[in-house]
């Protein structure tokens, strides 16, 4: 044998890895004697656990409190506050967020939070760490609004005057700035203008501006909390002083803050005060190059939204013409041909010029006015919007950023809703972001498509009088499907896909079937992520369903079950299961019953234990749809389908996982309760059965106009053309001879379980239990031919239906044509006609 050196040796440097057990004096460690009761143990933990054990009994602290007695949780607490004040930052950290939850939650009573826990949260806030400091002041927010207002008074007040004081740093100054605010909710309102408008005078007028602009922005609450004299006379002079002020980030925050303090304020001090502050700051702006107009146009759309109705025409257009500007700020129309034309649209950012700063600011600009775009609309108003607005939605939906083309697809279909009931003048603009080049625009306008197909063109919305565009957006829909899904983005594409079920109720038929329907047929029999095949399957039934012509929904129905039951890929055949799940939601019962009862209860023999694993979930379900007597042989079928799939199970010995969850499931298929109805009072139980029967005479409706369609299409013929019947010649008993009757009095020609009505489609789908009632149909079964003398009839499924005679007599008397579940006509046996006769001559003696 060849031996090779390698020069190491392979058994010292490849030693087995062995696993180092704990030694018995390690496992000690964390040993606990079982006798203790949970309190005890607790409290064990914490004075000799080891650091893992007290971080785990810390962390559970509010479950054992939940369970304790209030004797013991007065000494849990205590032992909790002396462990936490003399342990580390880990352990402050992990107190600080448990405490919040003993109060919200009503673990802890208010005097036992009070006298116990409160004084720790007070010397928590003392601590000269900045990380524990900082998690006591949060913990502090959140347990404020549940303490006393006395406590307020008391104990926060005080706080709050030490920490606003200009010798704090400026952490702790800001941290005052929210913890004022959050008093201002949950204090005295008498009291507020005496203990706390000093102090955020004070804070508007600190020497950081970190500390103004916190406290620019925690005026929002206090304003709600105080009079409209107090706001008017003090609040809102300190917001205009903020506004003024030196540093730009407070200047703009302030500014901020005046949007959300004008529902405060009345008509004068609106028209005095905030008018002529943000004139002033859109003047300043309207110079060319002016870095402040990107924090304008930030909160332009609030600002018009709220003060709309303080405006006067002229101001209103002065608004819009700013608005307008905004919309194109950077952008400039130069030599031949529009700036769309000039710029490619696939640019993220569009430069004017050489400065990349300058040109991020106009980007930044438009964003922001796309962004703006709803609010704006809602201050303009529809009846003006062709002139004032249009060509800046052009603009924004054209623009060579993709930023901006991205927020104003985001948010396109508020503008449709607000545009309602004239949404159809902006299709234009829906078929450009449509055809955006750029997959993030297609995504994003396509988040919200059946709204806006719906507001757009639904006739009971929108007031749609042209639909040339029809045709060229149903195109850019299919487009924008082609390209998600060759983004391999399944989020996006299932999204789209479930959308096209709002195409059927806005568009015409013949572009559903001609351009919807084989694209959504597609994705179910293609081998795509398993989330777009289910939107697929949703969508698939929907679009069935939504269909009104009968002849198109056969055709859709019969290649279904042609292409998927049958199927050779196991894939098709488990999202036959799915697509019949979807067809029972959208469907009649007695629909599924007569065209996917049988070809879904096939699959029970299937030799993937996926496909049987899928059907036994949806077993139960299909069970609730049988009524009984007239679905006594589907459910004899179901039964079977159960024992098939429990063999299959034993035969295969799948794992035990696979195993006990389809046993499972059969087990709920064995517990869901069948419903009996009797032939005659077949009367709607709940609103379950009323939407039923609502689904049942729609498809019967559908059928019936396709009945009498086809009827006035036939050409008529001459009566001196037509020739008599033969006459059948009957038996001795009077009963008619059937020798050479083609059907027999149990079969029905499209093979339906009903004998009252057809099926919803063609006769080329074959009923699912044919074969077990004995009819001869299409499928090949021949039916038993009727016994002489026998006085057994059957019902609509073959089974034996005692009323039957009785429906018979009472639909002779009436003249009426059939029952909603009529029996099949009753022939009389040869043993009672010898009887009537023999009875008559008797008569005729005496």
């Amino acid at each position: 044998m060849l031996s090779m050196d390698f020069g190491f040796d392979l058994e010292d440097t490849y030693e087995p890895a062995v696993r180092q057990l704990k030694t018995e004096e390690e496992i000690q460690k964390y040993v606990v004697d079982e006798s203790l009761d949970p309190v005890n143990r607790f409290v064990h933990i914490l004075s000799k656990g080891e650091e893992i054990q007290k971080q785990s009994a810390l962390s559970s602290a509010p479950n054992l409190l939940s369970h304790c007695e209030p004797k013991e949780k007065e000494g849990v607490l205590k032992e909790l506050c002396r462990f936490v004040g003399s342990s580390g930052e880990d352990y402050h950290l992990l107190m600080a967020e448990q405490l919040p939850q003993l109060l919200r939650e009503s673990v802890v009573s208010e005097h036992l939070f009070l006298k116990l826990v409160f004084p720790t949260v007070i010397q928590g806030l003392q601590s000269r760490n900045s990380t524990i400091s900082q998690a006591w002041n949060n913990c502090l927010l959140e347990v404020l609004p549940f303490l006393p207002k006395e406590v307020l008074k008391s104990d926060i007040l005080p706080i709050v005057r030490r920490n606003s004081d200009l010798r704090q740093t400026v952490q702790t100054r800001t941290f005052s700035c929210r913890l004022v605010s959050k008093m201002a909710e949950h204090y005295e309102t008498s009291l507020i203008m005496q203990d706390l408008v000093p102090i955020i005078k004070h804070l508007c007028q600190d020497i950081e501006y970190e500390v103004r602009w916190n406290m620019g922005v925690s005026l929002v609450p206090i304003v709600a909390s105080v009079d409209s004299k107090t706001t008017v006379n003090i609040l809102l002079p300190e917001l205009i002083e903020l506004t003024n002020d030196e540093e730009k980030i407070v200047k703009f925050k302030a500014l901020a803050t005046l949007v959300d303090f004008v529902p405060y304020l009345d008509e004068e001090s609106i028209l005095s005060t905030v008018l002529p502050t943000v004139d002033r700051y859109i003047e300043s702006t309207s110079l060319k190059h002016d870095p402040n107009i990107v924090e304008v146009s930030r909160v332009f759309g609030a600002l018009c939204y709220h003060l709309g109705s303080h405006l006067t025409e002229d101001q209103k257009n002065y608004y819009l013409s700013f608005f307008r500007k905004l919309s194109t700020n950077g952008l400039t129309d130069s030599g031949s041909g529009s700036k769309t034309e000039k710029y490619r649209r696939d640019s993220t950012h569009f430069m004017p010029s050489n400065k990349t700063q300058e040109s991020d600011m106009n980007v930044d600009c438009r964003q922001y006015a796309a962004f703006n775009f709803p609010a704006i609309l809602r201050f303009c108003g529809t009846n003006d919007f062709s002139t004032q607005l249009e060509r800046s939605l052009t603009s924004l939906a054209t623009d060579p950023a993709v930023p901006v083309r991205r927020t104003l697809a985001v948010g396109f279909h508020e503008v449709v809703k607000y545009m309602s009931p004239r949404s159809v003048v902006l299709e234009n603009t829906l078929y450009q972001l449509l055809s955006d080049d750029n997959v993030e625009i297609k995504s994003a306008v396509t988040k919200h498509l059946d709204i806006i197909i719906i507001y757009m063109y639904d006739s009971s919305i929108s007031d749609v009088t042209r639909k040339s565009m029809q045709e060229k957006i149903a195109e850019a829909i299919i487009d924008c499907y082609e390209a998600l899904r060759v983004s391999h983005d399944w989020r996006a594409t299932a999204n789209i896909i479930r959308h096209f079920c709002s195409i059927p109720n806005c568009f015409t038929d013949e572009i559903t079937y001609r351009k919807i329907y084989p694209l959504v047929n597609e994705v179910v029999a293609s081998h795509a992520a398993r989330p777009i095949k289910e939107a697929a399957c949703e969508t698939l039934a929907w679009l069935v369903r939504s269909n009104r012509k009968f002849d198109q929904r056969t055709e859709m129905v019969s290649n279904l079950i042609t292409n998927l039951s049958a199927s050779q890929s196991s894939a098709q055949r488990l999202i036959f299961v799915e697509l019949c799940r979807c067809f029972s939601k959208n469907f009649s019962r007695k629909f599924f019953k007569e065209n996917l009862f049988e070809h879904v209860i096939n699959l029970s023999t299937d030799k993937v234990v996926d496909v049987r694993l899928a059907l036994s979930k949806f077993l139960p379900h299909i069970k609730s749809m049988l009524r009984l007597p007239v679905d006594s042989n589907l459910l004899r079928r179901l039964e079977s389908a159960v024992r098939n799939l429990i063999n299959q199970d034993y035969q295969n010995r799948q794992s035990s996982t696979v195993t006990s969850t389809i046993r499972h499931y059969l087990q709920l298929c064995d517990q869901q309760e069948t419903i009996v109805e009797t032939a005659l009072d077949h009367v709607p139980r709940n609103e379950e059965d009323v939407i039923d029967q609502t689904k049942e005479d729609e498809e019967r409706s559908i059928e019936m106009h396709h009945k009498q369609r086809r009827r006035k299409s036939l050409p008529k013929t001459s009566p001196l053309l037509t020739t008599s019947k033969p006459k059948v010649p009957s038996d001795f008993n009077g009963n008619k001879n059937t020798k050479n009757s083609t059907t027999s009095p149990t079969s029905h020609s499209n093979g339906s379980l009903h004998g009252g009505s057809a099926s919803p489609l063609s006769p080329s789908i074959k009923s699912p239990v044919s074969h077990l009632n004995g009819s001869k149909s299409g499928n090949g079964h021949n039916s038993p031919a009727t016994k002489k003398g026998s006085f057994r009839t059957h019902s609509s499924s073959g089974t034996f239906s005692p009323m039957a005679k009785n429906d018979h007599a009472e639909k002779k008397q009436n003249g009426a044509h059939d029952l909603r579940r009529a029996s099949m006509p009753v022939n009389l046996p040869s043993e009672t006609v010898q009887k009537k006769t023999a009875t008559s001559k008797a008569s005729a003696k005496k």
